[in-house]
């Protein structure tokens, strides 16, 4: 399961640090709604980022999608890359598909594998998967054909239609193979109990089954299926924040170069306001709350509070990843864009991994980011009262 979910992260990672920059040959849409229109055909890569996408046209090259809502009935020559809260694949895609979503459905042909991780992945009849399947979700069901092998972490497993080589599964939950199934090679899959295999169900290999001893306590080690969850809930955060990044750098682009600048040039003087509003204002909001006209300004200050500090955490991965891409690209000026942004969450993401220095360097960061947001709304909403 740890190889499985170590495939699903290190892709995931990947596809998203080498997207390549934009050329005259890629175009990067930003909205808050984006539509390709179904008789147009985008020449090259297609990046998008809103909140809703709906891909009917056809991409010449690979697409990249993040937002809430993403829906794909085009045909995709090359790669694609998706991530949001539902994503609905029911276009052809020529090569590998790498997706992270709540709810994720696959349902035409794809030309390469497969590595997907979120809450319900369906690969639903009809849906052609040429190379391997390899996921972590909550549950997953495949009722099309994968011609290579299947590797799956999970809650739950329904296989209902045809895998071309062995499956490899091991779930917290349950396995079914249902009657129409046909599995090329092996079956062997680890669980607290044995897999409901329907009758008509066809293995050519071995049936492998491991029994998972149910824990009787909660100790130190974690059981199978709270490390498989608490992969899968990593993968989403880390392409809920990718999202919000982004968003926030095409939709506000001129602000998050103007606090990332300010940051920056003045991160003495923002390290230090932005520790002296992480721990006044929390007692100031205490103060206001335990007493009785205060109450309402309370409520509305630790709102106001909250809000803050979500920010300057997304704040902190763009100032990061600006940071990041100015020692690599080793040019004068500090930029803030899209890819900026992608590299700035995954790049303070696994920095953050490392003990002290690694939750240093993420708490400076925050800091830094808190104080050029409070500096900011205190300039926009106080003094312009």
């Amino acid at each position: 399961m740890k190889h499985i979910q170590r495939i699903a992260i290190i892709a995931f990672a990947v596809s998203m640090v080498l997207l390549p920059a934009a050329t005259n040959a890629t175009e990067l849409k930003a909205a808050r709604e984006y539509t390709l229109q179904k008789d147009v055909v985008e020449q090259g890569d297609l990046y998008v980022a809103a909140q809703t996408n709906v891909v009917a046209g056809e991409v010449a090259g690979d697409l990249a999608v993040v937002g809430a809502n993403v829906l794909i009935t085009g045909n995709v020559e090359q790669d694609l890359f998706a991530a949001g809260g539902t994503v609905n694949i029911l276009g052809d895609i020529g090569d590998d598909i790498r997706v992270v979503g709540g709810t994720v459905t696959i349902g035409r042909q794809v030309g390469g594998d497969v590595v997907a991780a979120g809450g319900m992945i369906h690969i639903i009849s009809g849906a052609k998967v040429a190379g391997d399947v390899v996921v972590a979700a909550g549950q997953v069901i495949i009722d099309g054909d994968v011609a290579g092998t299947v590797k799956i972490s999970g809650g739950e497993v329904v296989i209902n239609g045809s895998v071309g080589k062995s499956a490899v599964i091991r779930v917290s939950e349950r396995v079914s193979v249902g009657r129409e199934a046909k599995i090329g090679g092996d079956l062997a899959y680890k669980s607290f109990d044995a897999a409901s295999i329907a009758e008509g169900a066809q293995i050519a290999g071995e049936t492998k089954f491991e029994k998972i001893e149910r824990p009787t306590r909660v100790d130190k080690r974690a059981s199978a299926a709270m490390v498989g969850l608490l992969g899968v809930m990593a993968l989403l955060r880390l392409a809920a924040m990718i999202i919000t990044a982004v968003l926030a750098v095409v939709l506000f682009r001129k602000a998050a170069q103007s606090l990332t600048k300010s940051s920056i040039d003045h991160f003495g003087r923002e390290l230090v306001r932005g520790f002296v509003v992480l721990v006044v204002i929390p007692f100031a909001i205490l103060f206001a709350l335990v007493s009785i006209i205060g109450i309402g300004l309370g409520i509305a200050a630790a709102l106001v509070y909250i809000l803050l500090l979500m920010i300057a955490k997304v704040l902190a991965s763009i100032l990061f990843g600006a940071v990041v891409l100015k020692l690599i690209k080793k040019k004068k000026d500090y930029e803030v864009t899209w890819q900026s942004a992608v590299a700035g969450v995954i790049a303070l993401s696994i920095v953050s991994l490392i003990p002290i220095f690694g939750w240093l360097v993420a708490c400076l960061a925050f800091l830094v980011s808190l104080g050029s947001i409070s500096m900011l709304l205190y300039q926009k909403a106080w003094l312009k009262r």
